[in-house]
């Protein structure tokens, strides 16, 4: 049985649509889209509203309910991504920061070009060299540490965190974030078991997995940690979820939030007022 319809079969089932009709309207679309569409995030969409219209038995046009919640878990996946990358950018720029002050000479970004100082300088050198050779990156004396370290690949940060974790430790072990009372990361435990979350559940999405299961933990995981590096998230998510339909945030970033809970209450408070005159 060919792939394609084979796919177009069990859509077809899911949805309650006799697959032998391939000539109806809706079927050729199902017959088309299975072609071009993510097939988990298909089958996914397909159960949903199939559930959708065992509730609702007036519902017609089954393949459109399809893409319509085919479309909304793509946009889930998109902001995911987006979010993520923003934790990735973060945690190579701090280590890529802390790690080059500390190895190298004073206003100098040269810590790659010393001799040995300890295990730890020995072993970044090698791992920073060792990537650029895979990924084909020059290493010059003006080469930044900042671009060495956007080369690695997200396990490799993981290593370097766990190995100089005396050193990001001051990071992680804020209380306080503008009027939140944060958890400090205090155990490099504590810090890699949401940095591992994060990266297995980042490995899923980037090759194209839906991992639908636990995007909730790792919003929160991100938030986590971003919080305790003082990271204005709900600025960045803006940008991405402007109405936070995906990506809800769990502490209090700005005042103007603040301020119209605050307006709300007023205004629930007056309506009372005048309720009673």
């Amino acid at each position: 049985m060919q792939v394609r319809y084979k796919y177009y079969k069990q859509i077809c089932r899911i949805l309650t649509i006799d697959y032998t009709l391939t000539s109806n309207t809706e079927n050729k679309k199902i017959n088309k889209v299975v072609s071009v569409l993510h097939k988990d995030y298909l089958l996914s969409a397909a159960i949903e509203a199939r559930n959708v219209i065992d509730r609702d038995n007036g519902i017609k046009n089954k393949y459109g309910l399809m893409i319509t919640i085919y479309n909304r878990k793509l946009k889930e996946h998109q902001a995911l991504v987006l979010l993520i990358q923003l934790f990735e950018i973060a945690m190579r720029t701090q280590a890529a920061i802390i790690l080059s002050e500390k190895f190298s000479n004073n206003n100098q970004d040269d810590w790659y070009q010393l001799p040995d100082m300890n295990a730890k300088h020995r072993k970044l050198k090698n791992k920073v060299r060792d990537r650029a050779l895979i990924v084909g990156l020059t290493i010059t004396p003006n080469t930044s540490t900042l671009d060495m370290f956007h080369s690695l690949m997200m396990n490799d940060i993981q290593v370097i965190y766990q190995r100089n974790w005396n050193d990001f430790l001051v990071l992680f072990n804020n209380t306080q974030y503008k009027n939140n009372n944060i958890s400090p990361l205090t155990t490099h435990a504590m810090f890699n078991a949401r940095f591992e979350r994060i990266r297995k559940y980042r490995n899923s999405l980037y090759h194209g997995n839906p991992g639908s299961s636990g995007w909730r933990q790792i919003i929160e995981d991100i938030e986590d940690i971003l919080v305790q590096l003082n990271y204005n998230l709900e600025d960045a998510i803006n940008n991405i979820d402007p109405k936070h339909n995906i990506i809800t945030l769990k502490y209090q970033y700005s005042s103007s939030a603040k301020n119209l809970t605050l307006l709300a209450k007023i205004k629930k408070s007056f309506c009372k007022i005048l309720l009673r005159e």
